[in-house]
C-alpha cells in the first residue's frame, strides 16, 4: 500500500512550481493541480476579463475576500483530496496553505535567483510576462508580502515550508532533488 502524501508548491513567479508538480506527476505518481491554471479557468468561465498576471491578482484577490482567504484550495482539496498522491503548485499566500498543512501535507519552495527567472519569462511569453527586468522585479515585490489577509504574501508562505528545492541548475539536478524530497516523505 502507498502511503498518502499530500504537497504545496510555492515560489516566486516562474520559479518552477508546476516544473515540480509535473515531475512529481510523470515520475512519482501524484494527481497534479495547478492553482493558477484554476484561478485562470475560473476568470474564463466567469467572462472575468482578460489572463494577463495584473487582472488574475485581482480576481484572486476578489475572489478569496468572496469564498475565503483560503479560495482555491478547499475547493480543489473537495474534489481531489481522495487521492493517494495529490500535489497542488502555484499558491500565493498562506492562508491556501493552511488546509494543506492541517490535513498533514507538506510545502515545498522552489527558490531561483531572479535573473534565471526573467529569462524564463521573455522565452514563455504568457500574457502579462512580457515586461523589463524593472517592471518584472516590480511585480514580484508587489506579491512579496500584504498585511491583507487576501493578498499575496509569498515571503510568509515560504517561511512555512517543510523542503526548499534550488532550480537554478539543469533540469536533471531539479529532477534528482525532487526524488529525494519523495525519498523522505514515502
Amino acid at each position: 500500500m502507498t502511503k498518502k502524501i499530500l504537497l504545496l508548491v510555492a515560489g516566486q513567479p516562474l520559479a518552477g512550481k508546476d516544473v515540480v508538480g509535473e515531475i512529481l506527476r510523470d515520475d512519482h505518481g501524484f494527481t497534479f493541480i495547478s492553482t493558477g491554471d484554476v484561478i485562470r479557468r475560473y476568470v474564463e468561465e466567469n467572462k472575468l476579463g482578460s489572463k494577463d498576471r495584473s487582472n488574475l491578482n485581482h480576481v484572486s484577490t476578489e475572489s478569496r475576500r468572496k469564498f475565503g482567504p483560503a479560495w482555491p484550495v478547499p475547493g480543489v482539496l473537495d474534489e481531489h483530496g481522495h487521492k493517494e498522491r495529490l500535489v497542488l503548485a502555484g499558491p500565493r499566500l498562506p492562508a491556501e496553505a493552511e488546509p494543506v498543512v492541517a490535513l498533514g501535507g507538506k510545502i515545498i519552495a522552489v527558490d531561483c535567483p531572479i535573473e534565471i527567472r526573467f529569462e524564463r519569462a521573455k522565452i514563455r511569453k504568457r500574457v502579462g510576462d512580457g515586461v523589463s527586468f524593472e517592471d518584472f522585479r516590480a511585480i514580484e515585490l508587489k506579491e512579496t508580502s500584504s498585511a491583507d489577509p487576501c493578498a499575496h504574501n509569498l515571503e510568509a508562505l515560504l517561511r512555512m515550508a517543510h523542503f526548499i528545492i534550488p532550480n537554478h541548475e539543469t533540469p536533471d539536478m531539479l529532477r534528482l532533488r525532487v526524488d529525494e524530497v519523495v525519498r523522505q516523505l514515502a
